[in-house]
């Protein structure tokens, strides 16, 4: 066999590792440095610098050597030991970064380059090291001048097709098997084999580097010929630049398909793959075209031109997402069967579908530059290592450039649909150039501008045209009638503030939520803000002085709100994104606007790395980050956050942490569970919603009862603590779900989440499509072990005590019924769930949550028997709804819906009054206007009245569909 085939398995693996190590070296430094952009950037920029640092040098010292496979062996060797050492080397230096980071306060600047400095001191030298690889075995594999083309392409090709592996594998099995440490083992094992193999290799085949050797001096005469002929300095510029262009573009594609897609590992991994196995293919393709050497610049030309346009194009196709993702769903059924429309490994092929359908074109373009270039640049060096090093490496500073450009400069100034146009609009310059500057043709010539720029010119006004295109597809995710109040495109992320009128929230209050990447992270509906506010309210209530308090994640910034109605001295939140502190304005009704508080401080930082590096100690520690099913995410939820968090707390300090029972199998929220016990043994569980507050202390827990009640009287806390239902202390302490005993046997035996193992991040995405069933699975486990709090309670007086235990045994055993109703509700059992509800409210008649959850699930079944034709049976609930509610938070519903009722029976003239009570109660609801224009049309024929209540619904906020409808009714009395 030939000796030179043999290297082929070897670079691909080479190329599986290389992959491997980015993948798990930025997971590993991003737990010292944050998983702020910034400080990932800075990371992957290091490392990218390596890899073109050491192809440079190596490029031009291989030459000199004779035995290219000898020192690829000490390469692969080098690699791999310095992998198994790098753990140690970051514990080393962890230290002394811990050390510098206070010193360096707000500071960007100083920041950015003690992260740039560490980087480095760590990861130069492996990434020089598999940097050198490329141009050593080049040295070896390539036969001679008139093949560099093609031997260069297949490596390299052949490299990227290995890196795609490697993403794959690392992403989908490696990280959540081995876990950091163990993938890392396997990597530096593969290294090791493949030295050995090197080895072996140069036995076998020591002739090969002569046979290089002997071409080159063959061709040094042509070569120098060539020289004379071709300036190549513009090739390798416009090559620089469409690495700036490719890794440029791949973030803000990224930035976009994440908004399309769930923001889990997988879609991250998913992202990656496609792209690298775009590129594979191209080089490969191009690698073995015999192209003419005088189309070689137009070829290349034509290849960066068409990069721009399909830059271009891509925006275009984005807004038929929807269209594409229904047609890739269907042929993900059809190619996996079942599994293709109900599990994640379907929704996961169907999301490779559709971003491989977007982007194989430009990515093949991207990778066929390389060979073409190969071929370009190589007869003007005199050996054939250092010209593949100096390529390779002017391509790769392009590439790290363009990564940090798009991310910190283009996307924040420009937004992602200008930022794509601009770099579209270089692509198809330099592509004009270089076919400008070919063989056969002028400058700027006629064919060149016409065939690049009437698409590039049509393309670009249609795109204007359309508008913010990733703003309208973040509008097309969100629930139909969103109104978009705040929008922003940041470093971190893409952050939207949505509205929406909603008729089954208390007095019809819209519900506003704040997405970030197109994920719902928070709102103003009232059972967020029950979490929210009682995941600050609790500790601070149980607390003897709580001063210093800090939130990480600030969210909404419901909870910091809630910290603000405490006497405390200071409230600093801390979070990624700038984006969230702008947006806060539009949620202070939930935030108390908390922003304009001078206790209050808001810092852009990773919470975790700031923890990490702060001196200071606090007396509260609150974290409430997205679930742990998000990419990047669970590093917030790990065994070693939480023991920064216990380092960082004063003497008494507490620590409350959000845990979801939605999206997480009962074995996944086990673990979570675990790793806060595992560093806060003497915790407890408080329950709300959907949802776990973990409060963690040193000590063991002990409720003063006349402190806690003469708290919850003050006056601004007494007024939130009522608008979430707790509106006594034996309400509040009814959520009490277990304490230290409970919690221990409750998470006997389960696996706990730590930053080596992070099983859960990998785990939770799977069971995506039944999240918001299982979470009833995951309440009757912990209902399994619920203790009374009672036991916890200390300096009750005596002439409460009878008093207080009754009334509190009464209020846990309502709150029982009302979570068992949850579960029946959860089930589907409506009949069941009702029952429930009922029993909780007998017990306890001011019991709000019972409440809300009774009528909301008898309006909707007044709704049903409407639907269905049985209006005497809806009228009767309607009835029971008017009964209970006694607040009247849902009065005008329930009038808009009794004359939907009655005029189902034709009783027109009692639909009437009762649409015009609602609208007494709330003028601004748009529902009973549409129904008197129903009315009035279609049955009381009167055209003109029906109009007039038309027209009073157009001058409200309501949706584009519901504007829809009522100019077709108006059109319909030829009025419009």
């Amino acid at each position: 066999m030939n000796p030179r085939l043999l290297i082929l398995p070897i670079f691909f693996l080479s190329g599986f590792t290389g992959l491997l190590y980015e993948i798990v070296w930025t997971r590993q430094l991003a737990l010292l440095f944050g998983v702020s952009s910034l400080a990932v950037s800075t990371v992957l920029t290091v490392f990218m610098g390596g890899l073109g640092l050491g192809s440079l040098l190596a490029g031009k010292a291989i030459d000199k050597r004779k035995s290219p496979l000898l020192i690829y062996a000490a390469l692969e060797l080098g690699i791999g030991v310095y992998a198994l050492f790098l753990p140690y080397g970051i514990s080393l230096l962890t230290p002394f970064y811990l050390f510098f980071h206070p010193f360096l306060g707000d500071n960007f600047t100083l920041i950015s380059l003690v992260r740039f400095l560490f980087s480095t001191l760590l990861l130069l030298v492996p990434c020089s090291l598999m940097g050198a690889t490329f141009p050593v075995i080049s040295r070896f594999f390539v036969r001679g001048e008139d093949s560099i083309g093609k031997d260069a392409g297949v490596l390299y090709s052949l490299n990227t097709l290995g890196a795609v592996c490697g993403c794959l594998f690392t992403g989908f099995y490696l990280v959540e098997n081995l876990g950091i440490s163990g993938s890392i083992h396997l990597a530096a094992g593969l290294n090791l084999a493949l030295a050995m193999a090197s080895f072996a290799l140069s036995w076998l085949a020591p002739e090969q580097a002569r046979l290089t050797e002997q071409s080159a001096g063959k061709k040094e005469a042509e070569r120098k010929e060539a020289q004379g002929k071709a300036d190549i300095r513009p090739v390798l510029f416009f090559f620089g630049l469409s690495g700036f262009t490719a890794l440029a573009l791949e973030v803000l594609w990224t930035r976009i398909f994440i908004i399309l897609i769930d923001n889990t590992v997988y879609a991250f991994t998913t992202i990656l793959f496609s792209f690298l196995a775009g590129i594979a293919a191209g080089s490969f393709c191009l690698s073995r075209m015999d192209l003419k050497k005088n189309r070689l610049v137009s070829t290349f030309g034509k290849m960066q031109a068409g990069i721009g346009l399909c830059g271009l194009w891509t925006l275009v196709l984005f807004l038929a997402h929807n269209e594409a993702a229904g047609f890739w769903n269907a042929a993900s059924f059809k190619i996996l069967g079942g599994a293709g429309g109900e599990f994640w490994a379907g929704k996961i092929f169907a999301s490779f579908l559709f971003i491989f359908s977007l982007l194989i074109v430009p990515t093949f373009l991207m990778g066929g530059t390389f060979p073409v270039v190969f071929r370009i640049c190589s007869p003007a060096f005199s050996s054939a290592g250092r010209s593949l090093g100096l390529i390779y490496s002017v391509n790769t500073a392009g590439a790290i450039l363009g990564s940090f450009c798009a991310g910190f400069v283009l996307l924040p100034m420009l937004g992602t649909q200008k930022a794509v146009i601009l770099l579209s609009t270089l692509s198809c310059l330099s592509g004009i150039y270089l076919l400008g500057m070919s063989k056969g043709a002028s400058r700027y010539s006629l064919k060149a501008l016409t065939g690049v720029g009437v698409p590039y010119i049509i393309s670009a006004a249609f795109l204007f045209y359309q508008g913010d295109i990733p703003k309208r597809i973040s509008q097309q995710k969100l629930d139909l009638g969103n109104e978009t109040l705040f929008f922003q495109e940041g470093a971190t992320g893409t952050v939207l503030v949505s509205s929406q009128e909603n008729d089954l929230t208390p007095f019809r209050k819209p519900i506003k939520r704040i997405w970030i990447n197109g994920d719902p992270i928070a709102g103003t509906f009232r059972e967020a803000l029950q979490l929210e506010w009682l995941q600050a309210h609790l500790p601070l209530l149980l607390h003897p002085d709580p001063q210093e308090t800090v939130v990480i994640c600030f969210g909404t910034g419901a909870t910091a709100g809630a910290i603000a109605q405490h006497p405390v001295k200071e409230i600093l939140a801390v979070d990624t994104s700038n984006g969230v502190f702008q947006a806060a304005r539009y949620f202070t009704e939930g935030n108390s606007g908390v922003s304009n508080d001078p206790r209050f401080k808001a810092l852009v930082e990773d919470g975790r790395q700031f923890l990490a590096a702060t001196s200071r100690k606090f007396d509260f520690i609150t974290s409430e980050p997205p679930p742990p099913s998000n990419a990047g995410i669970v590093n917030l939820y790990s065994r070693e956050y939480y023991e920064i968090c216990k380092s960082r707390l004063k003497p008494g300090g507490m620590v409350s942490q959000w845990i979801p029972l939605h999206h997480l199998a009962p074995e996944d929220f086990r673990s979570l569970v675990a790793a806060f016990v595992s560093v806060f043994p003497r915790s407890s569980m408080w329950y709300t919603k959907w949802d776990a507050v973990m409060v963690g202390l040193d000590r063991e827990i002990s409720i003063d009862y006349p402190l806690l009640k003469r708290r919850m009287e003050e006056g601004k806390v007494r007024k939130s603590l009522e608008e979430i239902g707790f509106d006594d202390p034996g309400r509040l302490l009814a959520s009490f779900m277990m304490g230290e005993e409970g919690l221990a046997r409750y998470v006997q035996g389960a696996r706990v989440v730590t930053d080596d193992r992070p099983t859960v991040e990998f785990t939770a995405p799977r069971i995506h499509h039944i999240g918001t069933k299982i979470k009833g699975e995951n309440l009757r486990g912990l209902l399994k072990y619920r203790e009374p709090v009672l036991p916890l309670v200390k300096n009750v007086a005596e002439e409460e005590r009878a008093g207080f235990e009754e009334k509190l045994a009464v209020a846990a055993a309502s709150q029982l019924r009302f979570y068992e109703g949850r579960l029946e509700e959860n089930d589907d059992k409506l009949g069941n769930a009702v029952a429930r509800f009922k029993e909780a409210l007998a017990m306890g008649p001011s019991f709000s949550d019972a409440r809300l959850a009774f009528l909301k699930i008898h309006i909707g079944l007044a709704y049903h028997f409407l639907k269905e034709g049985k209006a005497s049976a809806g009228l009767k609930v309607v009835g029971e709804c008017m009964e209970a509610d006694a607040g009247g938070a849902f009065r005008p519903q329930l009038f808009n819906v009794k004359g939907l009722l009655h005029l189902s029976l034709r009783e027109f003239q009692a639909a009437a009054r009762e649409f015009h009570e609602a609208l007494a109660l709330d003028k601004n609801f748009p529902g009973p206007y549409m129904n008197l224009g129903a009315l009035y049309a279609e049955y009381l024929n009167d055209p003109e009245k029906a109009a007039g209540y038309y027209r009073q619904c157009l001058g409200l906020k309501i949706t584009e569909r519901e504007i829809r409808v009522v100019e077709e009714e108006l059109k319909k009395l030829s009025v419009f």
